[in-house]
């Protein structure tokens, strides 16, 4: 997820699926073990259940684009800060640890609909609820953010933008033994991997990236997606799609199934199911890791470790290997690269004043 922030909206409409749709979300939320009282909400269910008064369809958002251009800015301006309420009714409140202007800007683009290239799903709590903000806020688990195109170097790929989680929801009603169920963000996550494994369109690539902050420091989020298969993609700092050392790019691709372990495709109880759509959820529930057969980490014994002390100084090391890498892109070419990167190889008086 890039950590920039930016204060434009982006007024373009791209031409792509819809991620998030309502009956696939019904589908995984029973698959992949949510409590019965909560529901998983696309976009425009989400609204209707936040009893927010706007028609927000896919085709709605199409037919209104071109009437928006027309616009003055002033109402623009009014009408993106009424829209942005219902957002702000969840970022500050849900993304604590998030930077504020990121979350800001993911949101805006999602709820001012001036692009198809943002969605979101809502995990709410179902049961009776007051009127209030207060009230209607406590409700909400958590959400997911998806950008088409978010990567200039991955063209036609859907990247998970922002996941965000009510701790205090979830330590209430997704418990196992009294201990908050670490799973949670591990099932938003693979809801993004089984919405972009489920479309049809031969036109989407289905490699899945995320920008990961704060990188292997960032240890539970970086252990749940390796558990999901996702893994370190420093092509992306090569192609100068991420400059910046503090957030690590990670993918998954859907389509090279034959280079994962067979095993944790296989196993099944749902015979009809594809063997990749279950290995995810079963990933996403504890019960296999998904691995690859060229993996030069045995990331399952890691994952295992008992002593969280341990396991820290493993990832540290497989993180210095990470960037060592790096080193002789950066060296050869320093002003291809963030001032973070530059400082973290000791060259930023490589860089001219």
């Amino acid at each position: 997820m890039d950590t920039q922030s930016n204060n434009s909206i982006v007024e373009e409409d791209i031409d792509v699926p819809l991620l998030f749709e309502q009956e696939y979300l019904d589908n995984f939320r029973r698959r992949c073990g949510f409590p019965k009282h909560t529901r998983i909400l696309c976009k425009s269910e989400f609204i209707s259940w936040w009893e927010f008064k706007k028609n927000t369809t896919r085709s709605v958002r199409k037919s209104t684009l071109q009437e928006r251009t027309r616009r003055s800015s002033t109402e623009k301006n009014i009408m993106r800060e009424r829209e942005l309420k219902l957002g702000r009714a969840l970022g500050p409140f849900i993304c604590k640890s998030i930077e504020e202007g990121y979350t800001d800007f993911s949101i805006l683009n999602v709820f001012a609909g001036y692009t198809d290239a943002y969605d979101i799903a809502v995990v709410v709590d179902t049961r009776p609820v007051g009127n209030s903000l207060i009230e209607k806020r406590r409700k909400i688990y958590g959400f997911i953010i998806s950008q088409y195109g978010e990567f200039k170097c991955k063209p036609n790929v859907f990247a998970l933008n922002l996941v965000c989680a009510n701790h205090k929801a979830i330590q209430k009603d997704f418990t196992y033994k009294k201990l908050p169920n670490p799973s949670f963000g591990r099932k938003l996550a693979a809801l993004y991997l089984c919405s972009v494994l489920r479309l049809k369109d031969a036109s989407i690539n289905k490699e899945c990236v995320l920008e990961l902050g704060g990188g292997i420091s960032n240890i539970s989020a970086f252990i749940a997606y390796i558990r999901l298969g996702f893994r370190a993609d420093l092509d992306m700092f090569k192609d100068q799609c991420i400059s910046d050392h503090e957030s690590l790019p990670m993918s998954i691709n859907l389509n090279n199934i034959g280079n994962m372990v067979t095993w944790n495709l296989t196993r099944s109880t749902r015979m009809s199911s594809p063997s990749i759509d279950v290995a995810i959820i079963n990933a996403a529930i504890g019960k296999h890791i998904i691995g690859y057969r060229d993996d030069k980490y045995d990331w399952k014994e890691i994952i295992k470790l008992k002593s969280g002390d341990a396991q820290i100084n493993i990832l540290k090391q497989i993180e210095q290997e990470y960037y060592e890498q790096l080193r002789p892109l950066v060296e050869a070419d320093p002003n291809a690269y963030s001032e973070s990167l530059r400082k973290h190889f000791g060259l930023l008086e490589a860089i001219p004043e």
